[in-house]
């Protein structure tokens, strides 16, 4: 079996569903002109793309700033290094296939999407089966976004050790725990990123691997079931601090870890346009 089969399975399907107009029209164009482009002004269409767009982009902005600082900081000390790390989350590596986070990516754009169209539905304040399924599917996306993150910090905690000269082991930071996770990459950062982790709701960060998030109509919140010293016990998260904080920090933050990416090739590819599109984003 080839090693990078999830990643190209993951990759036919975020194209099917692109294809077929799931991301919107302007995204389903593009795929259509890929081929005839170079990569740089593929990831720079794609980037226009969102800023045209009528989504709130401010925390995705601040977000890809730190991003690329904690990038720029490593690409200093052991530039090949950072870009193998990065290249390695999307398509795993062949001793590590099983690191890869395409597969993660795509089912996370997939749900938020959906998620995001569930809001939409023009009986969502009448029908209780429509506020369930609205609330069934941004309880999913932000668990699913949770653990995107999660697989992301492997990553970024390899990056921020290529700063400071150490050694990494990707494979061993993937089996630590959510918590181990936030807590190991604050501290070798010293907390300079720790807007990245802040968008990890700190009930959820102690929670089990698979969150087990729900919402109760009965008391009109999000429903956390946790493991405290051995015992289950439930936590519970308002309406209003998924709906306004932490659903959309899951988006945002998929979005400044693919376009800071894209950045980044862009900056190799073509100095020019990578001004010009740090330019458009932050005009």
């Amino acid at each position: 079996m080839d090693v990078f089969e999830d990643f190209l399975i993951a990759g036919e399907e975020i194209d099917e569903l692109n294809s077929e107009g799931f991301f919107g029209l302007e995204a389903k164009e593009l795929l259509r002109k890929r081929d005839a482009m170079d990569t740089s002004q593929y990831l720079y269409k794609s980037i226009k793309i969102w800023l045209e767009s009528n989504s709130d982009k401010a925390q995705t902005k601040h977000l890809i700033k730190i991003l690329f600082r904690l990038y720029i900081n490593s690409l200093k000390v052991n530039s090949q290094k950072v870009i193998d790390i990065l290249d390695a989350f999307w398509r795993g590596t062949s001793d590590q296939p099983h690191i890869e986070g395409m597969s993660a990516y795509t089912e996370l754009t997939r749900l938020f999407t959906e998620a995001k169209e569930s809001l939409s539905d023009p009986t969502l304040g009448t029908s209780t089966a429509t506020k369930r399924r609205a609330a069934s599917n941004i309880s999913n996306t932000y668990s699913k976004g949770v653990e995107f993150i999660g697989k992301t910090l492997v990553n970024l905690i390899a990056i921020a050790k290529v700063a400071n000269n150490k050694e990494f082991n990707m494979y061993r930071d993937s089996k630590l725990s959510l918590f181990d996770k936030v807590k190991k990459f604050n501290k070798i950062t010293n907390n300079q990123y720790q807007d990245i982790t802040d968008i990890i709701n700190r009930y959820v960060r102690n929670a089990e691997a698979h969150l087990s998030l729900t919402f109760s109509t009965t008391r009109s919140k999000f429903v956390l079931r946790k493991r405290d010293n051995g015992k289950l016990v439930n936590d519970y998260i308002t309406i209003e601090d998924m709906l306004l904080k932490l659903f959309p920090s899951v988006g945002a933050y998929a979005q400044a870890f693919v376009y800071s990416g894209s950045l980044l090739v862009i900056a190799y590819e073509d100095k020019e346009l990578f001004k010009k599109t740090i330019n458009e984003i932050y005009m």
